[in-house]
């Protein structure tokens, strides 16, 4: 189960802090040298002088319904065409990359953020498979292994499918999909919220109020694509329901 998964890492990681630190920054891309974030200081940069000029954000409309993370994608082309931008990123989807860069509100103001497109695209064919195995079942869903009340890992075995190979851009580690009980398909990033606050203990929030996963947006680069809120519950970290 998740609590005592994240009761178990958080004592390792209280252990190799003594080392050095338990988080694990992802790899670099070998073939261009490029890391993870680099390019962020140069779309903030192209970000802030647009909208000091236009007095508007330079960003892609969305729908009401889009999540929060992704609701404000940055438009590259735009800023491009503007001249604040002198080439698009490399990684980005725009540029064949796997990432997308998104605005998100950061102490009121707009900051550059990273989505990764392989966990996006992983979980939404995760929901279309899930979807139609509950049509199939008679409104059954795929659970594996209960993690806590009302989230299970999704078992790809019951889905005849396999499972996708997803890396954590927190860690670097494995990723699990997860399924709550009305079939929403999500990203655990338990893990991941655990080490962050094993590592910066004086500034992880220890109420059942603040949601946990804003520890994983102050302080990197990526936000925690189709997710579930976290909080610290009966001194755990523990998944709960939108």
């Amino acid at each position: 189960m998740v609590k005592r998964r994240i009761r178990h890492l958080l004592l390792i990681c209280a252990g190799v802090l003594v080392l050095g630190g338990c988080m694990v920054r992802p790899e670099t891309n070998s073939q261009s040298g490029i890391q993870p974030g680099d390019y962020v200081p140069v779309v903030q940069q192209a970000v802030d002088v647009y909208l000091e000029r236009e007095h508007k954000l330079p960003v892609k409309v969305t729908d009401a319904a889009t999540p929060l993370y992704e609701k404000y994608p940055v438009d590259l082309l735009l800023l491009k065409d503007s001249g604040d931008l002198a080439k698009i990123p490399a990684d980005a989807f725009e540029n064949g990359g796997h990432l997308q860069y998104v605005l998100y509100y950061l102490n009121g103001k707009p900051a550059v953020r990273l989505l990764d497109l392989r966990a996006f695209q992983a979980v939404k064919q995760a929901q279309d498979d899930v979807d139609a195995y509950k049509s199939r079942h008679g409104g059954q869903l795929p659970f594996g292994e209960m993690l806590s009340s009302g989230f299970y890992l999704l078992d790809f075995h019951k889905l005849g499918v396999k499972e996708p190979r997803l890396m954590s851009p927190y860690s670097g580690d494995k990723c699990y999909l997860i399924v709550n009980e009305t079939g929403t398909v999500g990203v655990d990033y338990a893990a991941d919220i655990g080490q962050m606050m094993a590592d910066h203990p004086d500034q992880s929030p220890h109420d059942d109020k603040t949601d946990l996963r804003r520890l994983l947006t102050d302080e990197g680069f990526f936000l925690p694509v189709r997710s579930f809120p976290y909080y610290w519950i009966d001194d755990l970290v523990t998944l709960q329901d939108n």
